[in-house]
């Protein structure tokens, strides 16, 4: 197969720094003093930002390149991820985004094999890999994500894990939430339109996949999902009662094909309802309740990785 997105190596010169200060349990001023040092070593000029709120990270990545930045830095979690590529994707003219991951899971980072190392992870801008990546939308809302969409179970524990406990446990909060969360866990009635077809289901975990490893917690699982195929992976826990959940969760942490307990599909935009409505999310943040629509977006994101990053499509060396 031809790649349709040849990687690029590139030299920069000017960076904006976008840092969420909430992110983790790290110290944001060494943090920047740090990334400061490094890019100027580099001979990259820095500016940093600091969010204050939801759309900052976004808005700042939108407008990077009509500043004239070459460069944009997401300092953050998997959200702050999220909303820089989604003001990239939106931009009539992009950059290519690099991530300094600071969060608490750092799953996108993980992927890609970035380190959570903040000095190690800004000496990447020296040996700039440039790999476009697929990008997932939700097209009502306006909303982008890089890994995936969750809905019923995934949500509950999300929201079930404030950033208060985050900091206290780190990603311990997601287990203690999870086990508390599996016992709870009812189903509802699905329906998904799938690329002009229609299918319905009893089911308590919906996951719509842009990349598939989740390697920062210790699993590889859906090892199959690639960020370069244009397409969206949809899994679908099936059941109603706690033991169909956990032999839902066995059958994807397997890989099993045994889609009586998790189904698969592939597709490159779906519209999701339950009855009743279930919590959504995406990238670790909350998004609001079903129905939702989904789609991707084929190699819409550059996507700074490091030089050994293998690609999980046939070009892969």
């Amino acid at each position: 197969m031809t790649s349709r997105n040849r990687d690029e190596t590139l030299r920069f010169e000017r960076a904006l720094i976008v840092l969420n200060p909430a992110a983790g349990q790290g110290d944001a001023d060494q943090v920047s003093a740090d990334l400061e040092e490094i890019l100027e070593a580099a001979g990259i000029t820095a500016e940093i930002r600091r969010t204050e709120g939801e759309g900052d990270a976004r808005e700042w990545a939108a407008g990077a390149a009509a500043e004239g930045f070459d460069l944009v830095l997401a300092v953050g979690g998997d959200g702050t991820v999220a909303e820089c590529a989604g003001g990239l994707v939106r931009a009539e003219k992009a950059v290519p985004l690099q991530i300094i991951p600071q969060g608490t899971a750092n799953v996108v980072a993980s992927v890609l094999g970035i380190p959570t190392d903040v000095q190690e992870a800004a000496k990447l801008a020296d040996t700039a890999r440039i790999c476009r990546f697929d990008v997932g939308r939700f097209p009502q809302l306006d909303r982008h994500f890089l890994l995936t969409v969750a809905i019923g179970f995934p949500a509950e524990v999300v929201e079930q894990a404030p950033r208060e406990m985050k900091d206290r446990l780190g990603f311990g909060a997601y287990l203690w939430a999870g086990i508390r969360e599996a016992w709870n866990t009812k189903a509802s009635r699905f329906t998904f339109e799938l690329d002009g077809r229609t299918e319905k289901t009893d089911a308590h975990t919906v996951l719509v996949g842009n990349m598939g490893s989740l390697s920062a917690m210790g699993l590889d699982l859906a090892s199959d999902v690639t960020p370069h195929d244009g397409l969206l992976d949809l899994y679908v826990g099936i059941g109603e009662t706690p033991l169909d959940f956990f032999t839902s969760v066995v059958a994807f942490f397997s890989g099993s094909d045994d889609e009586k307990h998790m189904a698969h599909r592939e597709t490159k935009k779906v519209h999701i309802t339950a009855d009743p409505p279930l919590r959504v999310q995406a990238d670790g943040e909350i998004i609001g309740e079903t129905p939702v629509q989904v789609e991707i977006l084929p190699s819409a994101l550059a996507l700074v990785v490091p030089q050994d990053y293998k690609r999980q499509d046939d070009d892969s060396s």
